[in-house]
């Protein structure tokens, strides 16, 4: 695949207000743009049989850069993709997306929204177990019970805190 997409976007692609384009304030494509990145994994490297990605355009509203793997929830009352780093003890619906590679504060980009990527844990991620917002902002953490409201599915246990796991994401913010 290559680094650009038939709607001239690359889900990797990261820009700042300082960058004019579509209208004049950094940004490739309208916030809340979704783009389907089909048997992907990773930050849209085509895999076999990894199964499709979504990806939706946010802007990082908050002072401080997205590692890659950050959880990511909408700011406060925004109506539009103006994002945050998530904190502890949300909803899972209030969660957008996960970072696939660092955006730094201000800036435009794709987080993935649907699909196999990775994600920051916080060194209590067991395989095949639901995840959600860990204590530590922008990490995953397993439900506590199976009834517990997940925003992804782990896939591997993680090497401590601070590492990336692969999961399947499912966010709807």
């Amino acid at each position: 695949m290559s680094a650009r997409t038939t709607c001239s976007v690359s889900v990797t692609d990261v820009t700042t207000a300082a960058v004019t384009d579509v209208d004049g304030l950094g940004r490739q494509v309208p916030l809340g743009f979704k783009l389907l990145v089909p048997q992907a994994i990773g930050n849209g490297t085509p895999t076999q049989d990894a199964g499709d990605q979504t990806w939706i355009y946010v802007e990082n509203s908050t002072g401080a850069a997205w590692a890659a793997g950050t959880v990511v929830m909408r700011t406060d009352a925004a109506t539009t993709y103006q994002c945050t780093i998530a904190v502890a003890n949300i909803e899972s619906a209030k969660v957008v997306g996960v970072s696939q590679h660092a955006v730094a504060a201000g800036s435009f980009s794709f987080v993935l929204r649907e699909g196999m990527g990775e994600v920051l844990c916080d060194g209590n991620v067991a395989a095949n177990q639901g995840i959600i917002v860990a204590a530590n902002p922008g990490q995953a953490t397993i439900v506590a019970a199976d009834t517990d409201d997940a925003f992804g599915f782990a896939t591997e246990v993680d090497a401590g805190a601070g590492s990336l796991v692969t999961a399947l994401f499912n966010c709807l913010g």
